[in-house]
């Protein structure tokens, strides 16, 4: 194994259609610093490489036999902790990002996108940024919205507002910290305030809140 590929990001693919699952690992392996290590049919196949194989990136399809996405991601924490997943599926709803969200969950993207969009999440979660597919904008939207109305919309400062700018284009806090030129710690401070200002528990909340009060230029 040469050096670029031990620096390659190593993926394990789960999807019970086997054109879905040979299609998507031969055009994945087509790109550059990602390296298909192996492939699942099944909720019990897929703990099983991933304990074998400790990949970075474990890019799971949600309606797949038992056990099913949310125990797979729940048993992974467990198994191989340091693996990171990517949800892929025909479709995802409202409930299925308020799940996967809450177990910390970073990349959600759909089948019908362009091979392109699945390898640049792949690539963003493993450099620990969040990917949403345009599509699940609006699902995503309303999962965002606040369980009690704000009597005001939060104010943010300029620093924050910059972080906020850097998060919402997928940027991790070691990506945000040199763009600013200041610390990971104090990304992270100023993350926290973000998160209590948009009444969010993590990264992905805090995008679609971003996105919803219009406080970020998503042009930018």
């Amino acid at each position: 194994m040469d050096q670029a590929d031990a620096q390659a990001v190593t993926v394990v693919l789960v999807d019970d259609h086997p054109v879905v699952l040979s299609g998507l690992s031969f055009l994945l392996g087509e790109f550059d610093g990602i390296e298909v290590v192996g492939t699942a049919a099944t909720g019990a196949e897929a703990v099983a490489a991933c304990t074998r194989l400790r990949p970075d990136i474990l890019v799971l399809d949600l309606r797949i036999p038992g056990p099913a996405g949310p125990a797979v991601v729940k048993t992974l924490a467990e198994v191989s902790p340091r693996t990171a997943v990517v949800i892929l599926s025909t479709e995802i709803t409202a409930r299925d990002l308020e799940w996967a969200t809450e177990t910390g969950v970073r990349g959600f993207v759909l089948k019908g996108d362009d091979p392109g969009q699945i390898a640049a999440a792949i690539r963003r979660v493993h450099d620990g940024g969040t990917f949403v597919s345009a599509e699940l904008s609006g699902a995503l939207l309303e999962l965002s919205r606040p369980s009690r109305a704000r009597a005001t919309d939060p104010t943010f400062t300029e620093r924050e507002l910059a972080v906020l700018q850097h998060l919402v284009h997928g940027a991790s806090n070691r990506q945000i910290a040199r763009a600013l030129s200041v610390s990971e710690r104090t990304v992270k401070a100023h993350l926290t305030s973000v998160f209590g200002k948009l009444d969010v528990r993590d990264r992905t909340g805090a995008v679609a809140a971003a996105i919803r009060l219009h406080v970020v230029d998503l042009d930018a």
